[in-house]
């Protein structure tokens, strides 16, 4: 698989959208699929009105056969109870009846690059650019001072050092390993615990050979956020 990976941030809210993922303050919130489904349009239309309709089609495709109507509110509901919203008095996103929903929150969304295709049988691991990591915020209000000044990750400039062939050849072998166990957890083909401690011992041993290759520190900085949320 491969596409943008973004993260949404709203309120002390954190939804990880390639995986479905919600969190609250740091805390994994439990998701049924059809209220991720629906929260992720809701933040993807930041401000604007989801209708039932678009809500409908997102949820299920054309010929399903089911009860829309009452699928959707149940969708709905099971959304607001996992973010402790109210409909009564509802903080985080509102219900227009008959009409659609609406996000009432400002929003945070990261760009935080692209999932690398997972490598067929027989073929080479892809090489990796750092050029398409970077943040796009896109905020409907002022965002608190603090929480938007925290950084996904850092590459330390390092001093340039004398890099045998050998050396580097090796050392972008354990780089392209590490990044092959991050391939296949993002693909969902690999438990992330299972997966994250080998990754961090061949980027440890990439920086080791080379601390100036780029596949080496872009290794390890996935290690650090996917593996340890750092």
């Amino acid at each position: 698989m491969s596409g943008p990976v973004c993260r949404f941030r709203f309120g002390r809210f954190e939804l990880v959208a390639h995986t479905g993922e919600l969190f609250a303050d740091g805390r994994r919130v439990p998701l049924a699929h059809q209220s991720f489904v629906l929260l992720r349009l809701l933040l993807e239309r930041s401000g604007d009105v989801v209708s039932r309709d678009d809500a409908r089609h997102a949820l299920w495709p054309d010929g399903t056969h089911v009860d829309y109507d009452h699928g959707l509110n149940n969708a709905a509901a099971r959304l607001r109870r996992a973010l402790g919203d109210t409909p009564a008095a509802p903080r985080i996103f509102e219900t227009l009846p008959r009409v659609g929903y609406r996000l009432l929150v400002p929003v945070v969304a990261i760009e935080v690059g692209t999932v690398p295709s997972v490598p067929g049988p027989g073929q080479p691991a892809g090489r990796w650019s750092i050029g398409g990591w970077r943040a796009a915020v896109v905020a409907a209000g002022v965002f608190a001072a603090g929480a938007g000044s925290g950084v996904l990750w850092s590459l330390r400039p390092v001093a340039a050092v004398p890099s045998p062939a050998s050396v580097t050849a090796e050392a972008r072998d354990q780089a392209e390993r590490s990044l092959a166990y991050t391939r296949l957890v993002l693909a969902g083909d690999l438990a992330a615990d299972v997966a994250y401690e080998p990754a961090g011992d061949a980027a440890t041993r990439a920086l080791a050979l080379d601390p100036t290759l780029a596949h080496a520190q872009v290794s390890a900085g996935y290690v650090a956020m996917w593996g340890r949320w750092d």
